[in-house]
């Protein structure tokens, strides 16, 4: 449910231009990159930690970037800080210096330019898609690049694991990388009918919603479609509950205007259930949508929301008023939202506030779910609230370095495993802090 929606006629050269400005920008934040002549190859900058265990990894260049907008130029390779060789991988490891870490950083690792989905924190690995069209794995505790795998779009649409294996992927392509070695499991080639717009796991599925090719289940280890239910309708937002797969569409393809709906399908088989359509005035739409227990929060960004049974499609509420302004996602049966300068817990059940929070600003740079809690940014300051209770807490303030989540183009670019906080600065930096 994360992620800016961007428009229907993304192409490869659009992302070839953000790319080189993110590049620009990068630089200017601090020097961070470092690119060598047309004709080399550019060491990738090296993870950062007061640990003494480094690798460096090698990396494609702006103009080999340039040459891979050819299609029959693949831009197909893999690096691994790993002993050991796959058909699509090449391995270079060097010592560097180990430079003093500001307070409370236990490290820092660096990309090409910024992060765009992640991080995604799986037992011992940190995992983060990139603008500089990678995907990274860092040691959880020194930082340390263990694999990086190349694609030829940016995969800035969803970033999740399932079963050990990560599914990246981007409005054009989209690939699977096993967490344990980088391996790459499937990849499906640029193109609108391979990318997808959001997507959200299940227990033995991923399930995505594409500019075209409608909704389908996925076989992380395969690439292989479970089932696909086809339409030529942009779905823009997806989740579930297990049984029912609710989507959030436009209809004629006009991204941001009237009209906007809704459909449900069955987890198992693919079917469609039903089928809700709205059509009113709205200053703009961008369906967000919510399942838990049955029940579908299903929002147009604007001024309307609905609660939709998921599974037979009867409206229970409706609300051409909505003061919604953020839906975050469902936990323990509560859809956490933003409303003014509150944060609020809505039963999924009733609609009813069952808790508000003014702790925090009410905007916020990025955001997790973890363990029943739901963290969240503002500027510096981190903050959390148990979902059961909505009791909230002011964290502290985090070591940022003087950079900011905001600008690196994702919106949950914050993770949270224990007593440390991870998250992805503007500077194409990826930073494990101490809980303050």
């Amino acid at each position: 449910m994360r992620g800016v929606d961007q428009t229907d006629n993304s192409t490869a050269t659009a992302s070839k231009r953000q790319y080189l400005a993110a590049i620009a920008a990068s630089v200017s934040l601090g020097g961070c990159l470092q690119f060598s002549e047309a004709d080399t190859t550019a060491n990738k900058p090296r993870p950062t930690s007061d640990r003494p265990e480094t690798t460096t990894e090698s990396g494609p260049t702006p103009d080999q970037f340039e040459a891979t907008d050819d299609p029959e130029t693949p831009n197909e390779t893999k690096t691994s800080s790993r002993d050991r060789t796959t058909e699509d991988s090449t391995t270079q490891s060097q010592p560097t210096e180990t430079p003093a870490l500001p307070p409370g950083t236990r490290w820092i690792a660096n990309a090409q330019a910024p992060f765009i989905a992640g991080p995604v924190v799986v037992d011992e690995t940190v995992i983060a898609t990139s603008l500089d069209r990678h995907v990274y794995a860092f040691d959880i505790e020194t930082g340390a690049e263990q694999w990086s795998v190349s694609s030829e779009t940016k995969l800035n649409k969803g970033l999740s694991v399932l079963d050990g294996v990560a599914v990246a992927t981007g409005f054009e392509e989209q690939l699977g990388v096993a967490v344990d070695d980088g391996t790459v499991t499937y990849r499906k080639q640029a193109g609108v009918e391979s990318g997808i717009r959001a997507q959200v796991i299940a227990d033995d599925a991923v399930y995505q919603c594409g500019v075209q090719g409608g909704v389908r289940a996925l076989d992380p280890d395969t690439g292989e479609y479970q089932w696909t239910a086809p339409s030529d309708k942009p779905r823009v937002a997806i989740d579930h509950d297990g049984d029912t797969i609710c989507v959030g569409l436009h209809p004629t393809g006009k991204h941001g205007s009237p009209p906007w709906a809704f459909a449900g399908f069955d987890a198992a088989t693919g079917d469609r259930l039903w089928y809700v359509e709205r059509d009113s005035d709205a200053s703009s739409v961008n369906p967000q949508i919510a399942v838990a227990d049955g029940t579908c929060l299903a929002y147009n960004s604007s001024n309307h929301h609905m609660r939709i049974n998921a599974r037979t499609g009867d409206i229970h509420t409706e609300v051409t008023d909505s003061q919604i302004g953020r839906l975050y996602g469902t936990a323990n049966g509560t859809i956490v939202v933003t409303r003014g300068s509150e944060l609020q817990g809505i039963s999924n059940s009733t609609e009813n506030v069952i808790w508000a929070t003014t702790v925090g600003s009410g905007r916020y740079n990025a955001t997790c779910f973890d363990d029943g809690t739901f963290w969240y940014l503002s500027n510096q300051t981190l903050y959390k609230t148990d979902i059961s209770t909505g009791d909230a807490t002011t964290v502290g303030d985090l070591s940022l370095g003087g950079t900011s989540v905001d600008g690196t183009g994702v919106e949950d670019g914050l993770a949270v495993a224990g007593e440390t906080v991870f998250v992805t600065t503007s500077d194409a930096h990826i930073r494990a802090l101490e809980q303050p």
